[in-house]
C-alpha cells in the first residue's frame, strides 16, 4: 500500500512575510538578558512562623519546654511591638518647626493656635505615652523573667538555645530603642510644644495627667534612660550575670560557627555581646573576673569587636560596639588589645577581598546554571531522588549564605564610611562647606570602591534573580530533603539511643527521645509500630527490623522544629560552657556527635522553608537610602537631601561618568536599591511619606539616568561614526605627526538596550523605548545644528554639511538595530523643515547664497573650474547669523574629530567648485535643484529685462552709428587707435566697469552654475542607472572579435549564446518578474511604477541646460537686443545697432591691460563676464556676425600680419593683442559648449514669419437682448408658472450625507493629552424632502414662506446602517464643562459630585450615527432630570439629545425673499429672516447682515466677475462664493463658484471678519467659526470639512487622520449663468466642539485645548437627466439657434463684402489706360437692375 503524502499548506509570500514579522513581537526565552534586580514577588507568601501558637498540639513533648514556648511567644510579641516603636521613633519628623509661633501672651489668636496645635499633635503624643508605658512594662516583665530564670530552684534548669537567643534579641531591640530616644531630639521638641499648648489651654489640670506628662518629659529628656532602666531592673536579681554570660557565650558561639543567615542577625549578635557585657559589668561582679573564671572569653570578643568595628544600629544610625564596653564601670583598656590597636578595621577594606568574591560568584553561578539547565533539559520520571534533593538543598543554602555575606560586606563598608566621614584634607575634591552626610557619602568613596560596591550589588541582585527563578525547584527539594532527613533521624537513628536508654533504664533520655518521635515522626500508614524491639531495649531480630520511611513533600512547622531541637539540646547541652547540668554523659559520644550534627543542620531549616522571605532578607540593601539620622542632625535645615548625596544615584552616576565598559551592564542594579527602600518603607516602616520621597527621588534619578545614558550612547555612536568616516590616510599622517585621533573605547550598550521591562517601584518601564526617544531628539538636534551651521555660513559649507549628514546617518544606522529610532529620512526632513513645506531650509539657504552672494561676488576660472570670491566686492554683502557653537557631540563626536574634520573642510573654503555643487545636487535632489534653477532663471530674467537692458539701451546710444573694419594698410596700431577713438564713449562710460560688468557677471555666473549642475547631475544619474542596469535586464554586450576567415554567422551565434548565459546569470536580480510571481497586488503595482520610472530615466536623455538656454532666449524678445532691420535687407556690417556690436565694444574695453595697482577684469568679475556675453550672442543668433565683425578680433588679425608693437595712448599693443587672443580662445570654447547643447546654427535673417490672424470681436445683437427679455419675463415666482411650481416642489433629488470621525485613541487623549487620531466613516446618506408652506405674496415684490425638511435613510447609498457606532466626544459633558468654567467654585464642586455619581461622566462615548443625529436618551441629562424632578415634579426637562433632535420634519425659520416680479436683479435674494433684516449674533453690523439667497436660486445673467452671496442658517451667517472655473454638466455649460479661504480667515488676515469673534475680542484661529451664540451657548464651532483652509499649526496639526482636499471638502455651486439656475450644489460643513481644561472635570485634566471634530455634512443636489434635457430643450436650444442665426448673418454679410471687392478689382484690372480719365466722373445712366458680377 502506497504511503500517503501529507497535504502541504499553501501559503502566499505576503502571508509568510506577515507571519515572520509577527514573531518579532514575541518575547523569546532568555532574550533579553536580565541585568536588573528582582522585582517584589506578587505570589502568595506563606508565613511559616506561627510564634508557637500551635504549641498545645504537641502535648507529647516535655511539658516545661511547652511552657518555655509560651514565655518565648510572649517575649517575641514584646520584641515585635518594640520594633514598631523603633520604626516610629526612627521615622519621626519634627512637627514643632512647622507650627506657628506665639509671639506674646497678648496675641489675639493665641488660644486658637494652641487649640489647633493640640488637635493636630494629640494623636502623636498619645503614641509617645504608649511608648513610655510599653517600655516600662516590657523592662519590668524582662526583669521578672530574668529573676525567674535566675531563681535558685531553676538555676540548674536547662534553657534552650532559641530562648537564650530571644533574650539576646530583646536586649538588642531595647538597646536600639535607647539610642533612638537619645538621637531624636525632635520628639522632645514636639512634646514640649504640645505640652506648652495644652498647659496654656488648661488641659493638664488633672494631677494624674500632670504626673504622666512630667514622667514622659523626663523619659524623653534623659539620655540613656532605657539602658539605665534595664540595668537597674537586672541588678535587682542576684546572679543575673550568669544568665547574661550564657546569652553572650551563645552569641559568640553562633558568630564563630556562622549560625546565622540574614545580615541583621550577625549585627545583632555583635551588639548583644557588647551591650550584654555592659549590662553584666557592675561593682560586685566584674566581667574580667568572669573571664578569669572562664565564664566569658573576652579575647574572642575582643577579636570580634575589632572585626565588627562598626555595626548598623538602626537605619542609617551606626555605632561602635566597643563603645558599650568602654562605658562599662570596670573598663580596663589593657584587656582589649585588638580594639585598642590603631590598625584599620577589615570593614573598611572591600577591594582586597574582591578577587575571592568574584571567584565564589563565578563558581556558584556556574553550578546553579548547570543545575538549572539539567532540570530543564532532563525529562522528569517520577519524584526526584534523595541525592538530588540534598544537592539542591545544599545549593540553595550555599547561595543564601553567599548572598548574605556579600550584603554584609556592602553594609559594613557603608556603616564604616558613615561613621568616618572624609574632609577636605583627606579628599581634595571635598569642599570645605560640604555637609556631614555629603562627606559621608558623596566624597567618602574612591572610584575603585564605588566600582567594587556596584559589582558586589550586581552579584547580589543578579544571583537573587537566578535563585528566584528556581524558587519552585528549590522549595520542592528543600521540603523533600528536610522531610527525609528528619524522618530518618527520628525513625532510624534515634532507635539506638532509645534502645540504650531503655536497656539502662534511663527514663529521662527515653522519655525525651520518645517525645521527639511523637512530635515529628510520620509513621508508615500513620501507626507507630508496636513490635519495635528498640523501645524495650532489645536487639533487633536476626532477620532485621525494617523501618520504612515514606517520601513526602511535607515540611515541619516552626513549633515542631523548636520542640525537637530543644529536646535534643537538652540531651547534649552543647550551647553552655562551664555548667554541668546536662545528661549527655549517659549518651554515647558517637550519638552525641550525631545529634549535634543534626542540630547544626536543622538550624537553617526555618530559613530555607521560608525561602522567598530569606532570599529577600539576604539581599536587602534598603538601608543604603534611608538617612533619617542625618536629616535629624541638620536641625531642620534639610527636608530631604539632594540626589547627589544619595548612594543609589552616586553609584549609578559614577558608572555613567566613568564610562567603564565592564560596569555598563551593572548600571541598573544600583537603581534596584530604590525598590528595596520603597518596599521597606511600606512593609516595615509603614510610612507613606517615606515611600513618596523614594518615589520622587526615583522619578528625578531615572529621568537623569535616561538623559545621561541617552546622551552617552549618542555620543559614543557619534564618535564611532565620525571615526569610521575619517580618512584613514589623514589619520595615519596625524599619528605620524604626534596627533593621535583615538577610536571610541568599545562599550557594552547592547545588553542594556535590550531591557524593555525595567521594574522600578512596581512600574514596568521600557528603557529601550525611552532611550530611543531621547536619542531621536539628540539626532534631530544634531541634524538641526548641522543645518544651522550651514545657514550661518556661505555656500562653501555645503560639503561639510553633506559629510555631517552622512555622519548622522551612519550614527543612525549603527544604533537602529538596538534602539527604536524614527526613519532617518523623516528626521532629516523634519530638521530641514521639509515636512509641511515642499522646500527645506537647505534648499532655501542654497538659493539665498546663490542669489545674494555667489552670483554677486564670485569669479569663475575655467583653468581650475572653480569660483572664487572677488578681490573687490562691487555689490554690498549681506550679514549672516552668528555661527552656533554646539557641543562636539552634536557635530563630529569629540573635540579631536571636530578639529580633524575642521582642518579637512577648511580646504574647501574660499572657493566654490565641483565638490560643492555635487553636494548641492545630492542634498537638494531633483525637487530642490528644480527650485534653485527656476529661481536662477527668474534672476536672469529680471536682469535681462531690467537693469541690463537699460544699460544696453544707454550704451547703444553712445556707440558710434557706424564703425567699419579698417583695411590692413592702416596697420594694427592705426586700427587700434581708430577703434579706441571711435569707442571712447563706451570705454569711458562711468558705470561700465562696475554696474554693467556686475550685471553681466551675475548672468554669466548663473548660466555657468546651471551648466555645472547639469554635468554633475548627469554623472549621478549615470551611476544610478549603471547600478540599476542589471535589474532592468540591461546587460553589456560581450565583445567577440571576428578574425579573418571566421564565419560571421557562427560568431553571431556565439554572441547570442553568451548573452543568454549572462541573462540567465543575472535573472535572479530582475526584481519585476520575481515580485509579479510571488508578491501581492500592491507590491506588483509598486515595483511596476519603479520599473517604469527607471526605464524612463534610461531612455529619455533630456538636457536641463538646453531647456534653460531656450528659456533665457525668450527673455531677449525686445528689439533692443536684435537691433534695426538691415538697410540692405541682408546684414548690418558697419552699423552699430545690434548687441554683438555692443559686446565687441565692451570686449575691446576689457581687453585693455590695467595699470599697476589696479584690479583686472578677471580679478573683479572672472570669466562669468565672457560667458554672459557669449550666451546672449548665441541666443540672439549673432555668433557668426560677432566672429566676423568683432573689433578686437580685427586688430588681432591685422597684428598677426604686420607683427607691430607700439604704445598707443599709454597701452602696449602687444599686451592688448595677447589679451585679445586669450579671450578669443575662451570665447571659442564657450561658443562650442553652447552650440553643443543648443544643437542648432544661427537662423537665417530672412526666416519666414508666421502670422496668426484673429477674427474681429462679436458684438451683442438685438437677438440676444430679446433672449434676455424673455428670461426676465419667465423667472419671476408667480403662482401657476413653471418657475413657481419648480421652486415649490424641486424635482431634483437632494441628499444629506453624514461622515463621522471615529476617535481611535480616547485613553491616550485623556491620560496623556495626546493628539486625537481619527478614522473617517461614511457616507451615511439620507434623502432630503423639502416642502414649502405658509406662502404669502406681497405687493412690494416679495413673498414669505417656511420650508419643512424631512430625512429618510438611504441604505443603498450608505457605507452601512446608521446604527453603526463610533467613538466621539460626550457633547453633553463638553457643554456642561463650558458652562461651569465661568461659575463659582461651589457650583463647580456640586456639578463634579453629580458627574462622579455614576460611570457616565467620561469625556468620550460611543454612539451610533442615528443616535447622535436624531436623538438618544443621554444618561447625564437623565441624571440631571431626576435631580430636578426631586424639586419640581412638573418639570418638562428633556433628557434626550441629538444634533438634529426634533428637526426631522421641521423648518429653520420664516424666509422673506424677492420674487423677481419687480426686478430680476434681486430675484431670489433674502429680504428678511424670521422677520428680521439683520442677525443678533455677531458684534459688527456688517457681519450681522443677511446677504444673498438661500443657495438654490440666483438672479440671472451671472458672470465671472460677480460674487454670489448665500445665507446659511446652519452657521448663522452669510458667506460668499467666487468664480472658480468653467464646468460642463450633462451637456450644459456652467460656471463653478466656490467659497474662498478668505471667508473663514481670522481677523488678522481678514479684518472684515472681526465681527465674528464672539465674545468680542476672543477670536479663533483661521478656518473656525464660533456659533455658540446661536446654539444656546453650546461650545459648537463650525468649519469646512477636515479643517479645510484652517490654520495649519493651531488647528490642522493638532489632530491626526484628517487631510483637507478642496475638491472633496469645499462648498461649490455650479450655476447656469444665463438663468441663474443652480444645476449642482455641494454644501459641506463640519461640526466641531471646543474641549478645554476645566477644573472639576476629571477627564480634561491633561488636555490643554482641542478643536475636536465630530462629523461633517454634505448637502448635495444635482440636476437629473430628465430636468437637464428639459432645460436644454426649452432654454439652451433657443439660445443656440439665436446665436447661430446671428453668426449666419455675419458670415453672409462678410461674403457679400468679399464679392463686391472682387468685382471692383476685376473691373480695375480689365480697364484700359485711357479709361482712367473717364472714371473721374461717375456714369449717370446706371441701372438698378445691373448684374452684380459681369460675365466677362
Amino acid at each position: 500500500m502506497a504511503q500517503q503524502v501529507p497535504a502541504v499548506e499553501k501559503v502566499e509570500l505576503s502571508e509568510a512575510l506577515g507571519r515572520v514579522d509577527s514573531l518579532e513581537g514575541l518575547l523569546q526565552h532568555g532574550d533579553p538578558p536580565s541585568i536588573e534586580g528582582m522585582s517584589p514577588s506578587i505570589q502568595c507568601q506563606v508565613n511559616f512562623d506561627t510564634n508557637f501558637e500551635d504549641r498545645n498540639a504537641y502535648v507529647t513533648g516535655v511539658a516545661r519546654y511547652i511552657e518555655e514556648a509560651t514565655v518565648h511567644a510572649d517575649m517575641n510579641k514584646l520584641i515585635e511591638e518594640a520594633q514598631e516603636y523603633a520604626a516610629m521613633l526612627y521615622t519621626w519628623r519634627c512637627c514643632s518647626r512647622a507650627l506657628p509661633q506665639i509671639q506674646s501672651n497678648n496675641q489675639p489668636n493665641r488660644e486658637e493656635i494652641y487649640t489647633k496645635i493640640v488637635e493636630v499633635m494629640e494623636p502623636l503624643m498619645t503614641k509617645l505615652v504608649d511608648f513610655m508605658k510599653f517600655t516600662i512594662n516590657s523592662i519590668q516583665k524582662f526583669g521578672e523573667e530574668i529573676k525567674r530564670l535566675c531563681h535558685p530552684a531553676k538555676k540548674n534548669d536547662f534553657i534552650s538555645e532559641a530562648y537564650l537567643l530571644t533574650i539576646g534579641k530583646f536586649i538588642n531591640t531595647f538597646a536600639e530603642l535607647n539610642e533612638l530616644t537619645n538621637m531624636k531630639a525632635s520628639v522632645q521638641n514636639d512634646y514640649a510644644a504640645y505640652r506648652r499648648a495644652a498647659q496654656s489651654l488648661s488641659l493638664m489640670m488633672d494631677p494624674q495627667v500632670m504626673i504622666e506628662s512630667q514622667n514622659l518629659s523626663m523619659f524623653l529628656a534623659t539620655q540613656n534612660k532605657i539602658r539605665d532602666m534595664m540595668k537597674e531592673a537586672l541588678e535587682t536579681t542576684p546572679g543575673y550575670e550568669e544568665l547574661l554570660a550564657d546569652v553572650v557565650n551563645i552569641s559568640v558561639h553562633m558568630y564563630e560557627h556562622r549560625l546565622f543567615l540574614e545580615p541583621g542577625e550577625k549585627n545583632m549578635l555583635v551588639k548583644v555581646m557588647a551591650f550584654g557585657l555592659f549590662l553584666m559589668d557592675n561593682k560586685e561582679n566584674s566581667i574580667y573576673k568572669m573571664d578569669s573564671k572562664k565564664r566569658l572569653h573576652l579575647s574572642k570578643i575582643d577579636k570580634i569587636l575589632k572585626q565588627m568595628d562598626v555595626v548598623p544600629l538602626y537605619g542609617d544610625m551606626q555605632m561602635k560596639p566597643y563603645f558599650y564596653v568602654q562605658k562599662s564601670i570596670n573598663f580596663d583598656s589593657s584587656k582589649w588589645h585588638h580594639c585598642e590597636s590603631s590598625h584599620p578595621s577589615p570593614q573598611s577594606q572591600i577591594l582586597s577581598g574582591m578577587g575571592g568574591l568574584r571567584e565564589s560568584h563565578t563558581e556558584y553561578v556556574s553550578e546553579l546554571a548547570r543545575r538549572c539547565n539539567k532540570r530543564m533539559t532532563t525529562p522528569s520520571e517520577g519524584p526526584p531522588r534523595d541525592e538530588e534533593n540534598r544537592e539542591l538543598y545544599d545549593l540553595a543554602l550555599r547561595g543564601l549564605t553567599i548572598m548574605s555575606s556579600w550584603t554584609q560586606k556592602v553594609m559594613e563598608l557603608y556603616c564604616w564610611k558613615l561613621l568616618h566621614p572624609t574632609d577636605h584634607h583627606s579628599n581634595p575634591e571635598c569642599p570645605i562647606e560640604a555637609e556631614e552626610y555629603e562627606r559621608s557619602t558623596r566624597y567618602n568613596y574612591s572610584s575603585e570602591e564605588k566600582f567594587a560596591i556596584v559589582e558586589v550589588i550586581a552579584m547580589i541582585k543578579g544571583l537573587q534573580v537566578l535563585m528566584a527563578r528556581m524558587e519552585s525547584v528549590f522549595l520542592d527539594a528543600i521540603r523533600r530533603h528536610i522531610y527525609v532527613e528528619l524522618q530518618e533521624f527520628a525513625q532510624i537513628f534515634l532507635r539506638e539511643p532509645l534502645r540504650r536508654a531503655a536497656k539502662k533504664k534511663n527514663d529521662l533520655i527515653k522519655m525525651i527521645i520518645m517525645s521527639v518521635q511523637d512530635s515529628c515522626v510520620d509513621w508508615k500508614d500513620g501507626v507507630k509500630p508496636e513490635s519495635d524491639p528498640a523501645v524495650k531495649g532489645k536487639k533487633d531480630p536476626e532477620s532485621g527490623f525494617t523501618v520504612h520511611v515514606p517520601r513526602k513533600n511535607v515540611a515541619p512547622s516552626t513549633t515542631q522544629l523548636y520542640m525537637i531541637r530543644t529536646m535534643l539540646e537538652s540531651i547534649t547541652d552543647r550551647s553552655v560552657a562551664g555548667v554541668k547540668r546536662s545528661v549527655k554523659k549517659d549518651v554515647e559520644a558517637g550519638h552525641v556527635t550525631a545529634i549535634n550534627q543534626f542540630l547544626k543542620h536543622s538550624f537553617h531549616w526555618n530559613y530555607l522553608l521560608n525561602f522567598n522571605r530569606s532570599l529577600h532578607a539576604c539581599c536587602n540593601l534598603s538601608q543604603l537610602w534611608f538617612r533619617e539620622f542625618f536629616l535629624e542632625m541638620t536641625m531642620g535645615k534639610r527636608i530631604q537631601f539632594p540626589i547627589d548625596m544619595s548612594m543609589p544615584w552616586i553609584l549609578t552616576d559614577h558608572i555613567l561618568d566613568a564610562k567603564e565598559p565592564s560596569m555598563m551592564e551593572y548600571i541598573l542594579y544600583p537603581l534596584d536599591l530604590y525598590n528595596d527602600s520603597a518596599q521597606f518603607a511600606i512593609m516595615k516602616f509603614h510610612k507613606q511619606f517615606l515611600y513618596d520621597e523614594v518615589e520622587a527621588e526615583v522619578n528625578l534619578c531615572f529621568d537623569q539616568f535616561v538623559y545621561k545614558l541617552s546622551e552617552q550612547i549618542f555620543a559614543y555612536y557619534k564618535h564611532l561614526a565620525g571615526s569610521i568616516l575619517l580618512d584613514k590616510t589623514y589619520r595615519a599622517e596625524c599619528a605620524k605627526g604626534g596627533h593621535k585621533i583615538p577610536y571610541p573605547t568599545a562599550n557594552r550598550y547592547h545588553t542594556l538596550l535590550k531591557q524593555q521591562h525595567v521594574q522600578i517601584l512596581g512600574r514596568s518601564i521600557d528603557l529601550k523605548q525611552l532611550i530611543g526617544q531621547r536619542v531621536n531628539a539628540s539626532l534631530q538636534r544634531a541634524l538641526d545644528v548641522a543645518i544651522s551651521r550651514f545657514e550661518a555660513g556661505d555656500l562653501t559649507g555645503i560639503v561639510e554639511l553633506e559629510k555631517l549628514i552622512e555622519c548622522n546617518k551612519l550614527t543612525h544606522k549603527l544604533m537602529r538595530d538596538i534602539i527604536p529610532l524614527d526613519d532617518f529620512e523623516s528626521m532629516f526632513n523634519e530638521a530641514n523643515n521639509k515636512v509641511s513645506s515642499p522646500f527645506g531650509r537647505i534648499t532655501l539657504h542654497v538659493f539665498w547664497e546663490i542669489n545674494y552672494d555667489f552670483l554677486l561676488h564670485y569669479c569663475y576660472n575655467a583653468a581650475t573650474n572653480r569660483f572664487i570670491k572677488a578681490s573687490l566686492l562691487i555689490a554690498p554683502q549681506n550679514d549672516r547669523e552668528k555661527t552656533p557653537s554646539p557641543s562636539h557631540t552634536l557635530t563630529w563626536g569629540t573635540k579631536a574629530l571636530s578639529t580633524a574634520y575642521g582642518s579637512i573642510f577648511k580646504r574647501y573654503q574660499g572657493f566654490i567648485g565641483l565638490p560643492h555643487l555635487r553636494s548641492v545636487c545630492r542634498l537638494l535632489g531633483y525637487q530642490g535643484v528644480s527650485l534653485v534653477i527656476e529661481e536662477i532663471v527668474k534672476v536672469i530674467e529680471n536682469i535681462l529685462k531690467g537693469t541690463l537692458m537699460d544699460y544696453v539701451q544707454t550704451l547703444l546710444t553712445v556707440m558710434p552709428s557706424a564703425c567699419k573694419l579698417q583695411r590692413f594698410e592702416y596697420g594694427s596700431p592705426g586700427i587700434m587707435e581708430y577703434y579706441h577713438e571711435m569707442l571712447i564713449d563706451v570705454i569711458q562710460y562711468p558705470d561700465l566697469r562696475t554696474d554693467v560688468f556686475q550685471c553681466f557677471r551675475e548672468v554669466g555666473n548663473a548660466i555657468l552654475l546651471t551648466l555645472l549642475m547639469e554635468q554633475l547631475m548627469t554623472q549621478e544619474e549615470m551611476c544610478d542607472l549603471k547600478q540599476a542596469a542589471p535589474f532592468q535586464n540591461v546587460i553589456p554586450k560581450p565583445f567577440i572579435p571576428i578574425k579573418e576567415g571566421d564565419d560571421r554567422a557562427q560568431k553571431e551565434e556565439e554572441l547570442r549564446q553568451a548573452l543568454r548565459k549572462l541573462e540567465t546569470k543575472y535573472a535572479t536580480q530582475q526584481i519585476v518578474p520575481i515580485i509579479k510571481e510571488h508578491g501581492n497586488s500592491q507590491q506588483v503595482e509598486l515595483v511596476g511604477s519603479c520599473d517604469l520610472l527607471t526605464k524612463e530615466r534610461l531612455c529619455c536623455g533630456l538636457s536641463m541646460f538646453e531647456v534653460i538656454l531656450n528659456r533665457v532666449k525668450t527673455f531677449l524678445a525686445d528689439e533692443i537686443w536684435h537691433g534695426q532691420h538691415p538697410k540692405n535687407g541682408v546684414l548690418n556690417i558697419d552699423e552699430c545697432t545690434e548687441f554683438h556690436r555692443l559686446w565687441s565694444a565692451i570686449q575691446f574695453a576689457f581687453c585693455m591691460p590695467v595699470r599697476e595697482n589696479e584690479y583686472s577684469v578677471e580679478e573683479l568679475f572672472g570669466e562669468g563676464l565672457n560667458w554672459a556675453g557669449c550666451a546672449l550672442i548665441v541666443l540672439l543668433s549673432q555668433q557668426r556676425r560677432f566672429e566676423a565683425l568683432d573689433f578686437s578680433y580685427h586688430v588681432l588679425k591685422v597684428n598677426r600680419v604686420d607683427m607691430k608693437d607700439s604704445n598707443i595712448k599709454g597701452l602696449q599693443l602687444s599686451k592688448v593683442v595677447s589679451r585679445i587672443r586669450r579671450f578669443q580662445i575662451l570665447n571659442n570654447q564657450i561658443f562650442a559648449i553652447f552650440n553643443k547643447y543648443l544643437k542648432t546654427n544661427e537662423l537665417p535673417e530672412n526666416a519666414v514669419e508666421n502670422i496668426k490672424c484673429f477674427p474681429p470681436p462679436i458684438h451683442q445683437s438685438f437677438l440676444k437682448n430679446y433672449i434676455h427679455s424673455q428670461i426676465k419675463e419667465t423667472i419671476p415666482l408667480k403662482e401657476g408658472t413653471d418657475t413657481y411650481n419648480t421652486w415649490l416642489d424641486p424635482p431634483v433629488p437632494i441628499y444629506f450625507q453624514i461622515y463621522v470621525l471615529d476617535l481611535q485613541n480616547p485613553i491616550e487623549v485623556v491620560k496623556n493629552g495626546a493628539k486625537p487620531s481619527f478614522i473617517e466613516k461614511g457616507p451615511y446618506t439620507y434623502r432630503e424632502h423639502r416642502a414649502k408652506w405658509q406662502i404669502n405674496s406681497y405687493d412690494n415684490g416679495t413673498l414669505s414662506y417656511r420650508e419643512n425638511r424631512s430625512f429618510v435613510f438611504e441604505r443603498k447609498k450608505s457605507v452601512g446602517p446608521h446604527e453603526e457606532k463610533f467613538t466621539t466626544a460626550n457633547l453633553i459633558l463638553v457643554t456642561i464643562a463650558d458652562i461651569i468654567r465661568r461659575e463659582y467654585s461651589m457650583i463647580q464642586e456640586l456639578v463634579e459630585f453629580i458627574l462622579e455619581w455614576g460611570n457616565d461622566s467620561n469625556l468620550f462615548t460611543t454612539l451610533s450615527v442615528k443616535d447622535i443625529m436624531w436623538g438618544y436618551e443621554d444618561p447625564l441629562l437623565k441624571k440631571f432630570k431626576s435631580i430636578v424632578q426631586k424639586f419640581d415634579n412638573k418639570t418638562t426637562f428633556d433628557d434626550k439629545f441629538g444634533l438634529f433632535y426634533k428637526q426631522n420634519g421641521s423648518d429653520d425659520g420664516l424666509y422673506t425673499i424677492f420674487s423677481g416680479t419687480k426686478s430680476s436683479d434681486n430675484f431670489g435674494l433674502i429680504q428678511r429672516w424670521n422677520k428680521q433684516t439683520s442677525l443678533p449674533y455677531w458684534t459688527t453690523p456688517s457681519c450681522n447682515m443677511i446677504n444673498g439667497s438661500d443657495g438654490t436660486i440666483f438672479p440671472p445673467f451671472e458672470d465671472k466677475g460677480k460674487t454670489l452671496y448665500i445665507f446659511s442658517s446652519d452657521i448663522c451667517r452669510s458667506i460668499y462664493t467666487v468664480y472658480q472655473k468653467a464646468v460642463t454638466l450633462k451637456g450644459i455649460d456652467l460656471m463653478r463658484f466656490a467659497v474662498p479661504p478668505e471667508v473663514f480667515l481670522n481677523h488678522k488676515l481678514n479684518p472684515d471678519n472681526e465681527g465674528f469673534c464672539t465674545p468680542a475680542g476672543q477670536c479663533l484661529p483661521s478656518g473656525l467659526l464660533n456659533v455658540s451664540s446661536c446654539r444656546q451657548g453650546a461650545p459648537i464651532i463650525m468649519s469646512q470639512p477636515h479643517f479645510l483652509a484652517a490654520d495649519k499649526k493651531l488647528v490642522q496639526d493638532q489632530v491626526i487622520g484628517l487631510s483637507a482636499d478642496p475638491n472633496m471638502h469645499g462648498t461649490v455651486l455650479d450655476v447656469e449663468p444665463m438663468t441663474g439656475v443652480v444645476m449642482n450644489a455641494q454644501k459641506r460643513l463640519q461640526l466641531n466642539v471646543y474641549i478645554r481644561n476645566v477644573s472639576h472635570i476629571r477627564d480634561t485634566a491633561n488636555i490643554d485645548h482641542i478643536y475636536y471634530p465630530v462629523l461633517w455634512l454634505n448637502e448635495s443636489a444635482e440636476i437629473d437627466d430628465k430636468s437637464a434635457n428639459k432645460f436644454k430643450d426649452e432654454v439652451m436650444t433657443p439660445i443656440k439657434i439665436t446665436e447661430a442665426v446671428e453668426y449666419g448673418l455675419i458670415v453672409l454679410g462678410t461674403f457679400m463684402i468679399i464679392c463686391t471687392a472682387a468685382l471692383c478689382i476685376k473691373q480695375r484690372v480689365s480697364r484700359k489706360p485711357e479709361d482712367d480719365l473717364e472714371d473721374v466722373y461717375p456714369s449717370t445712366n446706371t441701372s438698378d437692375k445691373s448684374p452684380i458680377l459681369n460675365e466677362s
